[in-house]
């Protein structure tokens, strides 16, 4: 017979066994929860720190290229192609240093087959006359390639009278169709300019200089700030250009063309720094990037154009970068500076349309409510806080707008719980405080200029 001691008894032991049973399950289902946290959030880390060197890469890839262009002055296509290939992957090593004191990284960054290589005719003592090498006053700068730029700097005062015009220095093009211009210049007594047109279309255009120097772009057919206009090397497919009377002007010039197939013959200097001298330049590449990390490996490719048809700037010593336009996918943010690699050269001042700069920020969190759960205390109304300074490279602070979003992540991925955009007050410095239920993990910040151009920081909470 049982007695009731007895049943009272095993109750007891069945409670027990039931309450340490739940307490484990709960303690494996905690554990559960908190690994797959803990591995989600270091798979997104890498995720992110990928993504932002690919933006990095997007972004500095050209102004690495330029460098290499205007240090080099190769005299051979494959030594700048050589020393472009060296210099990526040299930048691929800085960022490497950068990520592995937090987790081991590697990255591979290289070029995918030959870059596109031009030939570059520059003279870039403006105190010399614009003839060659052999003081030819008449004389081929190129006999049929391309044309990508063709820019001219000349000195107003060097050019002859209008009295005096059959000595005047001219600019010939003859497109292998049979098109032929030619561009005269001489001078007025009173210091204006004059551009006499003659060949398949005739004309004259008067211009008086805002200063001692005239720019003309050939490419487009234009002297920028005027309305004088002409047919324009991008309207020939492979023209010959020849100057006339050469020793009747002085100034710089810059002719690059889209193939290296430009013969010498005494007429240039090869590679230096003499004027005027034939170098080579790579003005467009596709480039591929590998980062690996233990969670994840990320390949890229992405086409850079370093120096756009037509562009007609100019720097000392060459031809200057136009801010390069770059094909292929990235959506996160610059990577930071390294602290412990080699300082990277200098590159040469960033073009005027750079985006704008996300300088600093930082983000924190308080919690403004707790309540009681199953797993314990949980938050559920929180402030989030963000300050940030931003610049612009163009030195004219046209940021337009600043997006805040605040994302949560989880099991099933990541959402976001808060977001607001500010288009008021000093968006270079400024703090925004965002009120929000639940959980928040990282903070994004894109700036926006008028141009529609960005730039995006990550801040983790």
């Amino acid at each position: 017979m049982v007695r009731r001691e007895s049943r009272a008894q095993l109750i007891l032991v069945a409670a027990i066994v039931i309450g340490i049973s739940i307490i484990g399950f709960v303690v494996i289902l905690n554990t559960v929860l908190y690994t797959e946290n803990v591995t989600s959030r270091s798979a997104i880390a890498s995720t992110n720190s990928g993504l932002t060197s690919q933006l990095s890469l997007r972004s500095n890839a050209p102004i690495y290229i330029h460098h290499e262009n205007q240090n080099q002055s190769s005299s051979t296509p494959s030594g700048i192609q050589s020393a472009i290939n060296d210099s990526l992957a040299h930048y691929g090593d800085l960022i490497e240093i950068s990520r592995v004191q937090q987790e081991p990284t590697s990255i591979e960054i290289e070029t995918i087959g030959t870059p596109d290589t031009g030939a570059l005719v520059v003279q870039d003592d403006s105190t010399r006359d614009f003839t060659n090498r052999n003081n030819d006053a008449n004389w081929t700068l190129d006999d049929a390639a391309a044309v990508r730029q063709f820019t001219i700097f000349l000195d107003n005062d060097s050019l002859v009278a209008d009295s005096n015009s059959e000595h005047a220095f001219a600019v010939n093009v003859t497109e292998s169709a049979g098109s032929y211009q030619q561009l005269r210049f001489s001078r007025t007594a009173s210091g204006n300019v004059t551009i006499e047109r003659t060949g398949d279309t005739t004309g004259q255009c008067e211009i008086e200089p805002a200063d001692d120097e005239l720019k003309i772009d050939l490419w487009s057919g234009s002297v920028p700030g005027t309305s004088c206009t002409f047919a324009g090397a991008d309207s020939m497919s492979t023209p010959e250009i020849t100057y006339t009377n050469a020793d009747n002007a002085t100034g710089s010039y810059q002719l690059l063309m889209n193939d290296t197939t430009v013969p010498n013959g005494g007429r240039y200097a090869s590679g230096g720094s003499d004027s005027p001298r034939l170098t080579y330049v790579v003005y467009r590449a596709n480039i591929s990037s590998t980062y690996a990390t233990p969670e994840l490996v990320q390949e890229s490719r992405m086409e850079v154009v370093v120096y756009e048809p037509g562009s007609s700037s100019r720097l000392a010593g060459g031809i200057d970068s136009t801010g390069g336009a770059v094909g292929g996918e990235s959506t996160s943010t610059p990577t930071p500076t390294p602290t412990t690699a080699t300082p990277t050269p200098t590159p040469t001042p960033p073009p005027s349309n750079q985006p704008p700069s996300l300088d600093t920020l930082d983000a924190s969190t308080v919690c403004n409510n707790w309540e009681s759960g199953f797993f314990g205390p949980r938050c559920t109304a929180r402030d989030v806080t963000v300050s940030w300074t931003a610049s612009d490279p163009n030195g004219d602070s046209d940021i337009e707008s600043v997006e805040i979003r605040v994302i949560n992540e989880h099991l099933f991925g990541e959402s976001e719980v808060a977001s607001t955009t500010i288009t008021s007050g000093d968006l270079t410095d400024q703090t925004e405080t965002l009120s929000l239920s639940g959980d928040a993990d990282r903070v994004v910040v894109v700036v926006t200029d008028d141009d529609g151009e960005t730039d995006t920081s990550v801040e983790r909470l």
